[in-house]
């Protein structure tokens, strides 16, 4: 691609140079950090490969679908963030040809996308936070479950933002410019005083990294460091679910007891009502099954 490229191999991915495409874009800080966490995954592919062409995007996207360690969403993610870099450089003219064209992002079931736990999957959770001595894994899982936080919320929280005396917490959501507020319920207020008082946090991100590189740094976790510490915890369960299903839990029982979805999202933080249909959909569905059932109980098959 030396005819089709104005910056050597080496040059297009060196850090500087990356941060620079992505802070030609108007986009937060959080955002950008985000991007440039998801671009190494492009690099590395490119890196490997050898070979940077005009269907370098293509044979990513390809390397990606074989990934089934990672659900859709997250490939999208990956795939998006390597096109947004890319639509760049050719904007900024180091790219002569734009190597997006025709790349589709990967089609994501328009139903429901995860399921919740079962009430056994749940009393195990239940159970096994009750006995965990990790408080800061505790604390993690218990936000997603009973606050229904994202990863990228969790990140997110500093000290600042939780105000456990009126039982607030401040959440820099996904893809918005402001604070939403949340009421938290008494178990995680319990947690979360507990997890303060133990680490004597007083200021900065809830949750910093404890590799050796950069503990004592305040640095906050990733994203993949929240999944991949959920992941675990339930994998050491037996219950083989992504973590996302903590949050599809904590909205299937809102939409559950609640009679007004429109206070639902309140609390979810969903842009819009449809967006719990699917879940009102699989409630209703689980509670029609024996009918279902029922309706063909008059045939046999021998």
């Amino acid at each position: 691609m030396d005819s089709q490229i104005t910056l050597s191999f080496s040059q297009l991915f060196e850090s500087a140079f990356v941060e620079q495409v992505f802070s030609n874009i108007d986009i937060s800080i959080k955002t950008k950090s985000d991007y440039l966490y998801r671009i190494e995954r492009f690099q590395q592919f490119i890196s490997k490969s050898g070979v940077f062409d005009r269907n370098s995007l293509l044979e990513f996207k390809r390397h990606l679908s074989l990934d089934s360690s990672i659900a859709v969403t997250t490939k999208n993610k990956y795939l998006i963030v390597a096109k947004i870099f890319c639509q760049q450089l050719y904007r900024l003219g180091v790219l002569k040809v734009d190597i997006t064209t025709g790349v589709k992002s990967f089609r994501q079931s328009s139903g429901f996308k995860t399921n919740g736990f079962t009430e056994a999957e749940i009393s195990d959770i239940v159970s096994k936070l009750n006995q965990l001595e990790d408080i800061r894994l505790k604390t993690i899982v218990t936000l997603k479950l009973f606050s229904g936080l994202r990863d990228i919320e969790i990140t997110r929280l500093t000290v600042e933002d939780i105000n456990l005396t009126d039982g607030i917490l401040q959440i820099h959501g996904k893809a918005r410019d402001g604070l939403e507020s949340l009421p938290i319920v008494p178990i995680v207020i319990s947690v979360l005083k507990s997890y303060l008082e133990t680490t004597g946090k007083r200021s900065g991100f809830v949750f910093t990294s404890e590799s050796n590189r950069n503990k004592g740094h305040g640095r906050g976790l990733t994203t993949k460091t929240v999944w991949l510490l959920v992941r675990q915890f339930l994998d050491e369960l037996g219950i083989h679910r992504v973590p996302h299903s903590c949050r599809s839990f904590f909205t299937t029982e809102l939409v559950k007891k609640m009679d007004n979805l429109f206070d639902v999202v309140t609390y979810t933080r969903h842009r819009s009502i449809s967006t719990l249909q699917a879940y009102v959909n699989q409630i209703q569905k689980k509670k029609t099954i024996p009918q279902y059932n029922k309706a063909f109980s008059d045939f046999a098959l021998s």
